[in-house]
């Protein structure tokens, strides 16, 4: 099964980067990301590591504000899918 992607920014990513994305810009703590993806949270911290890559940011802070700027808004729902 290929995993469908996203447009993001100008960044290729996955749907599961983009719901990392969502529960980010809805200021949850990593603890409570990794419950709702039913992940441990050194898997979470790992995968972001390499979202940060994707999208060439450095923190949290630089993620929501290229989220905040690209199609999420305030409560993390995404208005631009581009499916690829």
């Amino acid at each position: 099964m290929k995993t469908k992607h996203v447009i993001f920014a100008g960044y290729r990513i996955t749907r599961h980067d983009l719901i990392i994305i969502s529960l980010l810009v809805q200021n949850l703590e990593r603890w409570q990301m990794a419950e709702k993806l039913s992940i441990a949270v050194g898997t979470l911290n790992h995968e972001m590591t390499l979202l940060y890559r994707k999208v060439q940011v450095k923190n949290n802070v630089q993620l929501v504000k290229l989220a905040l700027a690209n199609g999420f808004d305030d409560n993390g729902r995404y208005r631009k899918k581009k499916l690829i």
